[in-house]
């Protein structure tokens, strides 16, 4: 597991003060996950919420947890009381926090799973059914693992076959996947970060909307997936 403890002590709410393709991509992999969530009034479990950015996308009553307290302490001061509850807890280990979490309708895991190991995604998937209100979906986003991209060596990435398997085996039945962004030259996420960033942009939606036809070229995707 990414030591993310030690990142948000060094950099802070990185997620709130994200610029350029960083900011881009993330509000987009935010907004996509909201637009999945139909009911105001659904729990949502945000699992590994870090400083807490997806409240900025959605109204629901928000349920927190995260294996970093300094994430945790980032949350309450950026977003105050947003969150009705915030845990400190490991995705690897959710049985010793269940009862603390409650029932919920959704849970939203964001670009997370990808630290867990196939073994411990299928453990933490286990008890994330236990917790899971009838009609129940997890929403979570992952990078794309493709000839186009190679995963990175400080997560546990798989591929989408793979990744689709491990849900399978763990009871879900309805997966439907969506690409979120675009793979971008490192020029272009450069110019992102500069006065030329309008140029950056329109690459970037250009890019985004012929990406969406293309598996394989997507960064990353969203995948909704239920028991039905």
């Amino acid at each position: 597991m990414k030591d993310f403890e030690k990142i948000y002590k060094e950099e802070g709410a990185y997620h709130v003060k994200r610029k350029g393709f960083d900011k881009w991509w993330l509000d987009d992999n935010y907004s996509l996950i909201a637009a999945q969530i139909k009911n105001p009034s659904a729990v949502v479990l945000d699992l590994a919420c870090g400083d807490g950015k997806l409240c900025e996308f959605i109204s629901n009553p928000l349920i927190g947890v995260d294996y970093s307290p300094t994430s945790i302490k980032l949350n309450r001061k950026f977003y105050k009381n947003r969150y009705k509850k915030l845990i400190v807890g490991d995705m690897r280990e959710m049985e010793k926090i269940a009862n603390e979490i409650g029932k919920v309708d959704i849970i939203v895991c964001s670009l997370s799973f990808m630290y867990l190991i196939p073994k411990d995604l299928e453990m933490c998937l286990t008890e994330l059914k236990k917790i899971l209100n009838k009609d129940g979906k997890i929403i979570f986003t992952y990078p794309n693992v493709s000839r186009y991209r190679t995963a990175n060596k400080t997560s546990a990435e798989i591929d989408y076959p793979s990744l689709k398997e491990i849900f399978i085996k763990a009871g879900f039945r309805k997966i439907e996947r969506i690409n979120i962004c675009p793979l971008m030259p490192k020029v272009v996420v450069e110019l992102s970060r500069t006065v030329l960033f309008p140029l950056a942009k329109l690459y970037y939606i250009i890019n985004k909307i012929l990406t969406n036809k293309k598996d394989d070229k997507a960064y990353h995707y969203l995948v909704k997936a239920s028991y039905e």
